[in-house]
C-alpha cells in the first residue's frame, strides 16, 4: 500500500514537471521562430523592418542593430539561438526529471523576472498576462523544489 502512494506521488511530480516543460517548450518555439527570422535576414531570404518599440526584445534588437545591420543580425541570431537551445535543454531535463534541470529552471526563472519587470514598466497592456505567467511559473517551481528528491 505504501508503494502505491509513492508511485502516485511520483506520477504527480512528473505531470507537474512536464507541465512546466511544456510551458518552456512553447516559449522555445517562439524563440526558435525569432532566431529563424534573423538567420533568414542573414541569408537574404527574409527582409523585415526593425521597428523601434518599447518591449524588452524590441529594445534589445534595436541595441544590437546599432552595430550595423549584418553584425546586429548575427548577434541577434546567436543570442536568440543560444536562448532557444537553453530552453529546449530545460524541457528535456524537466521531462526526464533530471535534478540539474530543476536548478537551471530556478536560475532562469529568476533571470526572467528582469524581463517581467521591464515589460510591466514599458508595456502595461501585457502586464496582467506576464504577471500571471510569472506567478504560475513561480508556484510550479516552488512545488518542484519541494519534491526535488524525486529528481535523478
Amino acid at each position: 500500500m505504501f508503494k502505491k502512494s509513492e508511485t502516485d506521488e511520483v506520477k504527480q511530480v512528473k505531470s507537474v514537471a512536464q507541465t512546466v516543460a511544456l510551458m518552456y517548450a512553447i516559449a522555445g518555439v517562439f524563440l526558435l521562430l525569432l532566431t529563424l527570422r534573423f538567420v533568414g535576414e542573414l541569408l537574404g531570404v527574409v527582409s523585415l523592418p526593425h521597428t523601434e518599440d518599447n518591449t524588452f526584445f524590441g529594445s534589445l534588437v534595436s541595441l544590437l542593430h546599432r552595430t550595423g545591420p549584418f553584425i546586429g543580425d548575427v548577434l541577434c541570431a546567436l543570442l536568440f539561438g543560444g536562448m532557444t537551445f537553453f530552453f529546449f535543454a530545460q524541457v528535456y531535463g524537466l521531462w526526464r526529471l533530471k535534478k540539474w534541470a530543476l536548478y537551471v529552471t530556478a536560475a532562469s526563472t529568476c533571470l526572467l523576472f528582469v524581463f517581467v519587470l521591464f515589460s510591466v514598466a514599458t508595456d502595461p497592456d501585457v502586464a496582467p498576462f506576464i504577471g500571471l505567467v510569472s506567478l504560475f511559473s513561480g508556484l510550479f517551481l516552488a512545488y518542484l523544489y519541494g519534491v526535488r528528491e524525486h529528481f535523478k
